[in-house]
């Protein structure tokens, strides 16, 4: 099987929606051996910031020599991107075989009476039997939706973090703060451990009793750890942060949106209930040094000044709104937005209007999309500067930058898929599948580059 094949098979399973349940990757991966219990397992659910956690997490970790594959969805451009290890995605060859080597198994299944997997499913389980492959010592494993059904809750994690939890797909997760945490607290499993963000009052009483009940630590953001000071500084934040066995000084933490530093002490709280005892700051610092975080208030050019964000929820819109009036004043900006069909568009342009110039509607090239022209309504009800539509996130990037001007500003927003394209557009940046050495061969440092990392790991462990 080659590439285009792989995508055309996973693509394949796309029309067969969404069905929450454990029963058929349960039964698939049961035919493959269980792959998830090869390795160990740090699992990521919340509205928000389970990407940025979860790549966090992996920046840390890898820091103290381990061995780290993530697992994060949606993808901002290729698909195998949702599969890395050591930060880098799977190369297009091995991504097939991935495949090809779980198509087997869907096929057993199958005939034996199985119920069809979804999209999500597949692509699940090619990335918990690439990381045992890989021989992976970690795997940081984003949910997808909610947790207790999500298809990736199929893993016995180590530590279970809830990074934050707001109303959002309330048709599946149900419509109060306390039905949505105890649909994500879920992942917390027996014998294991539940780290949570800022979280709600309802939401905290959740964890509390679910903790109870499975008789497993319990570590809380201001509680347990907690930021301790976080300042601006060259190129990000500069933070203290106070984590369950130490407090980490002269943290500089190279992205934007004071949000990120929360999302860093979540992941310093994760990693330090995994090993038991604290972190090593030097190898902490020299870690964070490296950290990209695409597509999260990710400066693309500066003139004009072009930013994009995957705020989807008019939470998430309110803390990025709070981050470019901190760290970019006094701009206002043109907006080039598209959503998600299911999302409150209408929420998010109600709070990003207070800095918008103008605005444009777009549609990212995905079957949820938001018809453009019912953007362009909403938006003429909040914005009042220029409000226009474009034909693709392309289009209407070229119009907004157009708009703005050399000393002008341009915000993103609205989707991971509109990020994506905007980034495509904007960087260069090829769609298409990479090969050569494979992820493995590009990633491993040899063992005197990192032999100091690896005596911390066998430390930690």
């Amino acid at each position: 099987m080659n590439y285009d094949e792989a995508v055309a098979l996973i693509d394949a399973h796309a029309d067969r929606g969404m069905n929450p349940g454990l029963e058929r990757i349960e039964g698939l991966l049961a035919l493959m051996g269980n792959p998830q219990h090869a390795y160990s397992v740090i699992h990521v659910a919340g509205s928000n910031g389970k990407t940025s956690t979860t790549r966090l997490i992996a920046t840390l970790a890898a820091s103290h020599g381990m061995s780290v594959a993530t697992y994060t969805s949606p993808h901002l451009h290729r698909i195998e991107d949702r599969l890395q290890y050591n930060g880098v995605a799977a190369a297009a060859d091995e991504f097939a075989q991935a495949v090809d080597d779980v198509r087997v198994f869907e096929e057993i299944w199958e005939q034996r009476g199985g119920d069809l997997l979804t999209y999500f499913e597949f692509m699940t389980a090619v990335a918990l039997a690439w990381f045992a492959d890989r021989g992976v010592d970690l795997a940081v494993i984003e949910v997808g939706l909610g947790g207790r059904l999500d298809a990736t809750n199929v893993v016995s994690s180590e530590v279970a973090v809830v990074t934050g939890i707001e109303l959002e797909h309330t048709e599946q997760l149900g419509d109060t703060i306390s039905a949505i945490a105890g649909e994500k607290i879920a992942i917390a499993k027996p014998d294991g451990i539940l780290v949570t963000g800022d979280l709600h009052q309802d939401a905290l009483e959740v964890a509390a009793a679910h903790s109870e009940a499975l008789a497993i630590p319990w570590y809380t953001y201001d509680r347990d750890f907690a930021i301790v000071e976080a300042s601006q500084a060259v190129g990000g934040w500069l933070c203290d942060i106070r984590g369950l066995h130490a407090t980490y000084t002269d943290l500089l933490l190279p992205t934007h949106g004071r949000i990120q530093v929360h999302n860093l002490a979540v992941a310093i709280a994760a990693l330090e209930a995994l090993f038991d005892q604290a972190m090593d700051v030097d190898a902490a610092r020299a870690g964070l040094a490296a950290v990209e975080n695409p597509g999260r208030i990710e400066v693309l050019a500066r003139q004009p000044l072009v930013v994009v964000d995957v705020a989807h929820t008019p939470n998430a819109a309110s803390r990025l709104l709070e981050a470019l009036e901190i760290e970019f004043p006094p701009l206002r900006w043109q907006i080039v937005m598209g959503a998600s069909r299911e999302k409150d568009a209408e929420g998010i342009i109600d709070v990003l209007g207070a800095i918008a110039d103008g605005f444009t509607a777009v549609a990212a090239d995905h079957p949820r999309s938001l018809d453009p022209a019912e953007l362009l309504v909403l938006a003429e009800e909040h914005i009042n500067g220029t409000v226009s539509a474009a034909s693709s996130v392309a289009e209407g990037l070229d119009q907004a930058m157009s708009l703005a001007g050399f000393e002008g500003a341009v915000l993103i927003v609205g989707s991971v898929f509109v990020a994506g394209e905007a980034r495509s557009a904007l960087l260069g940046i090829d769609n298409s599948p990479t090969n050569g050495p494979s992820s493995l061969e590009r990633s491993i440092p040899s063992n005197s580059e990192n032999e100091e990392e690896d005596n911390l790991w066998n430390e930690l462990s």
